[in-house]
């Protein structure tokens, strides 16, 4: 029997600029769920703000304290369930906001964390956020599996998840704030994701509203050959699924498309 993992995806109303009431909000979310020794959760991207694109938003001192904060309130929730945990925040460095994944072990200890690489420049995130310059593929040795993360607006850019596939990545997590009015977009890359990476991909998204944006959540978990297994309505609450360890290699194995790929710099 192969090993299963159960994944939790926590589709949560971000109150803005409130991340006090926002931590306390997934906290009560997860207490409802039956969550067992590794298993993973992830969260939506910056959880527990919001999209801030002001100092003043929060206040210099405040601002300066939410990545330390989230980061100790992640630790002890995945340490509490003893569970990997793929979380987010907002770090401020050099007069810029940074997007972060959080990645911790069931110990609670932060084993990585990867940094936006590509900002929605449509809507003016990259005034206000610096970018990464390195994807992340993260270990879950008691699964002996490698996960990749994503956020949001990465998703659009196929070779970004080739990278990870080609380390050897089974598992992608795309964390995001993607709103209602492209929301076909969301569902159909998410699908492409997964298809061409032969990967479990497993796309959480908030819901709820902030300012003139609507959000209409939509978390989807897709197995290695593009099959969706769960999709969330809008509502907020968290869904779960059950994914076999090791079939993402047994689906490469029994139809071998990676290894035909070519390199595109062949091409040019």
């Amino acid at each position: 029997m192969k090993e299963q993992m159960r994944v939790f995806l926590v589709q949560s109303a971000v109150i803005w600029g409130q991340p006090h009431k926002n931590r306390n909000n997934v906290e009560e979310l997860l207490k409802r769920k039956r969550i067992k020794d590794g298993d993973l959760i992830v969260l939506p991207e910056l959880f527990s703000t919001g999209f801030l694109t002001a100092k003043k938003d929060l206040g210099q001192k405040k601002l300066q304290g939410i990545l330390k904060e989230d980061t100790v309130f992640l630790s002890y929730l995945s340490k509490k369930y003893q569970c990997f945990l793929l979380g987010s925040s907002l770090g401020f460095r050099r007069g810029k906001f940074e997007n972060l994944s959080l990645f911790f072990n069931p110990d609670g200890i932060l084993i990585g964390k990867y940094k936006k690489i590509h900002p929605f420049s449509i809507g003016g995130e990259h005034k206000y956020f610096s970018s990464g310059s390195k994807i992340s593929v993260f270990e879950m040795k008691a699964h002996k599996t490698l996960l990749q993360t994503a956020i949001c607006y990465d998703l659009r850019f196929p070779e970004f998840f080739r990278s990870g596939s080609t380390k050897g990545a089974e598992i992608i997590c795309v964390q995001a704030n993607w709103p209602a009015s492209r929301q076909a977009h969301w569902n159909t890359l998410l699908q492409a994701r997964a298809i061409e990476n032969q990967a479990w991909v497993i796309g959480v998204n908030r819901t709820g509203w902030s300012g003139s944006l609507v959000y209409a959540g939509g978390s989807q978990l897709i197995d290695p050959r593009g099959e969706r297994r769960l999709i969330a309505n809008k509502n907020e609450g968290v869904y779960h699924y059950d994914i076999n360890i090791g079939s993402a290699e047994h689906c490469r194995v029994r139809f071998p498309v990676l290894k035909d790929r070519r390199p595109w710099g062949l091409f040019s």
